[in-house]
């Protein structure tokens, strides 16, 4: 009886009605971020509230086109966020006339869109206002179709308080396949109990920002140089300034373009760029779509210092991008052009000198603002560790470095079982990684290694073009691995590769006693329990976590060889600290690391004083050994193979090779039996 009253009822009223009669306070409110305190993601500003401006738009289950459609549009306050870090929210509140109930947007059968834009840290002075999602007068809900055009421009004269009110951002993850909607609770159901989705908005950079380093080179000294002229500083020929953003796609149209008189000058250099760039910083933010063309020699960006003006061409800017840190971060990239994008941050590395220009280039995301749920977890640091043949490695234990103002970095901490986040966008580090190494010196910039068997591995991310394929990274012994890694990483959502490279060399001996006749066998010498020792030889090592520079210390008069247990094979292993094979350029004798063979009665003993006579006849992979030069270093990475073919009359030959890690081979010599 009731169902049925209740059906008349439905069928003797309009919807309108039906809502009409219905008071706000027993209605189901739409919410976003997955609670009763509506949240969105850490970022919207430190300091500020902001204010968030949305259409939301109604479509009927079942229905396409334009037929039951209800459309409104609405606004919220995004509160600071005083902690700003990943694990804090900004809560949205709606003002009682802005909050939207599904019970008049088609109940259980809605399935809404969301478009929304906002301008971080603004609210009643922000260009995303009300007049830029206009909807029907006077009406909370309409109809009608709203258009999700955004007219947007940017200053020409660009200073940090343009920066801050042109910074639009947009979100429009809540539509096509993502709506939200009515969700039973048994999907087998037609009707009963359910929930209402609740929506987590994710934020983009709607604009292209564009950061220029400007670095003073030759012909400037003294006080009062490189300076700009009055009332001006880098200017930007033909940027975007004016355009529509299509909140639907988030594709631009732009309008017009203008050049940029002037960007806005921070006051001093920080992040990755504070080492190397010193003198000036500027910013500029404009509309995405300005493009840079290889052999296009039209005047981009100029300014002029100390009455002489420079010029760089969008040949020399294309060029600048045109390289693979920043290949991997774009999507507009051909052979002849490259398209700035929205949300990504264009770094121009510049060099002045009295003659010209030098340009290098990188390109940084903007941090996304998002808004998500409390287990929110992206930004959680992420490491991969591979080898040089890039083999994945599991067991390593990761290290940290804060980079100071001046690029350098200090002491290393261990992440252990923590999980790390980036502190902010305006911390950079260093990372490291390492194997089998129990804990770093006590300095917590270095650790230690002595020779026997430990595999011990050091490892950090490498620069894109760092690796040869087939070849071994080459080790400078002044500086190690320095010249091949990226340094100073900020904050990123990206997982960091990290190469881990083997720290040690590997010294193989192998002893032969074959005659060259057969007729000679009462040469042969019985090697069963022979004994194998490297001579004059550094035992210890430190290894600097920064570089992955070793140096050699603890000289021993001998250290003996571990032998293989299979004895007929007469093979000595030892894993030794990297160091050269000649001391203090040879000065005496006992400056060379040599090879000394006792023979099971200890009574006959060989000697090979000086390893570094000896001569690499294979080298295929090495880029620090090479075929047929001496072997007088121990890289790391590498293992050496050296054969003893033993006579009675004295050790006949000896060759060298280097095996598994990278190979070299070492030609014959001759060696004297000692009684």
């Amino acid at each position: 009886m009731f169902a049925a009253a209740t059906a008349m009822f439905a069928t003797s009223c309009s919807t309108d009605s039906l809502e009409a009669l219905i008071p706000d306070s027993e209605k189901t409110a739409i919410e976003f971020g997955g609670s009763s305190a509506q949240v969105t993601r850490a970022g919207l500003s430190k300091t500020n509230e902001t204010k968030v401006v949305m259409q939301i738009k109604s479509q009927k289950k079942g229905s396409t086109g334009d037929n039951n459609v209800r459309v409104t549009r609405t606004m919220a306050t995004a509160s600071a966020d005083n902690t700003y870090d990943d694990t804090s929210l900004s809560t949205l509140s709606f003002d009682d006339a802005y909050q939207r109930y599904w019970d008049d947007a088609y109940g259980r059968d809605a399935e809404l869109s969301v478009y929304a834009i906002a301008v971080p840290g603004k609210t009643t002075n922000s260009m995303a206002a009300e007049k830029k999602l206009t909807a029907s007068e006077n009406s909370t809900w309409s109809s009608e179709e709203l258009s999700h055009n955004v007219d947007w421009t940017v200053s020409t004269a660009q200073t940090n308080t343009t920066l801050a009110d042109e910074d639009l951002i947009f979100s429009n993850n809540i539509s096509g396949d993502n709506k939200m909607k009515f969700t039973l609770k048994d999907s087998n159901d037609e009707d009963g109990a359910g929930t209402f989705d609740s929506g987590n908005l994710n934020f983009t950079h709607a604009l292209s920002r564009i950061t220029i380093n400007l670095k003073r080179g030759a012909g400037f000294s003294g006080e009062n140089t490189f300076q700009f002229a009055t009332g001006t500083n880098v200017s930007l020929n033909a940027m975007p300034v004016e355009g529509t953003l299509d909140l639907a796609s988030g594709e631009w149209t732009t309008a017009s373009t203008a050049t940029v008189s002037s960007m806005y000058e921070a006051s001093a250099i920080t992040g990755s760029a504070a080492n190397e760039y010193t003198d000036y910083k500027l910013m500029a933010q404009v509309l995405p779509g300005k493009v840079y063309t290889d052999g296009d020699v039209d005047k981009e960006l100029s300014f002029t210092i100390d009455g002489n003006l420079y010029t760089i061409s969008s040949d020399m800017m294309f060029d600048a991008l045109n390289v693979a840190d920043v290949k991997d971060k774009v999507t507009k990239l051909t052979d002849t052009n490259i398209t700035l994008e929205k949300g990504l941050n264009y770094t121009f590395n510049i060099t002045v000198n009295k003659t010209g220009v030098n340009v290098t280039a990188s390109i940084q995301d903007w941090t996304p603002i998002t808004a998500e749920n409390l287990d929110l977890t992206n930004d959680n640091i992420k490491v991969s560790v591979y080898d040089t043949e890039n083999s994945h490695i599991s067991d390593f234990e990761l290290y940290r470095s804060v980079v100071d103002n001046e690029g350098n970095s200090g002491t290393y901490a261990p992440r252990g079982n923590a999980t790390w986040y980036y502190q902010d966008n305006q911390t950079y580090y260093n990372f490291r990684s390492t194997s089998n190494v129990t804990s770093l010196n006590s300095d917590s910039t270095s650790f230690a290694m002595t020779a026997g068997s430990t595999d011990y591995q050091w490892g950090a991310p490498l620069k894109a073009d760092a690796i040869t394929a087939g070849k071994t990274p080459k080790y400078d012994t002044a500086n190690g691995y320095n010249d091949l890694i990226f340094g100073q990483i900020g904050a990123t959502s990206s997982t960091i590769n990290m190469t881990q490279f083997h720290m040690m060399s590997k010294v193989t001996v192998k002893l032969t006693s074959e005659p060259k006749d057969d007729k000679d066998d009462n040469q042969k010498v019985d090697l069963t329990g022979s004994k194998v020792y490297i001579t004059r030889i550094n035992k210890d090592g430190e290894v600097l976590m920064a570089t992955g520079k070793i140096t050699s210390s603890n000289l021993q008069k001998d250290l003996e060889m571990t032998p293989e247990s299979n004895t007929t094979s007469y093979i000595y292993n030892m894993s030794v600290v990297p160091q050269t094979l000649v001391r203090n350029d040879g000065a005496s004798d006992a400056d060379y690391i040599g090879i000394r063979i006792e023979t099971a009665s200890g009574k006959s003993i060989y000697y090979y004083e000086k390893l570094s006579d000896v001569k690499a006849s294979k080298a295929t992979t090495s880029q620090n050994n090479t075929k047929g030069e001496s072997i007088s270093y121990w890289y790391p990475g590498h293992h050496y193979t050296y054969v003893f073919n033993i006579l009675k009359t004295g050790v006949n030959g000896v060759t060298a090779s280097l095996v598994d890690w990278t190979t070299v081979t070492g030609a014959t010599q001759n060696i004297s039996l000692q009684d």
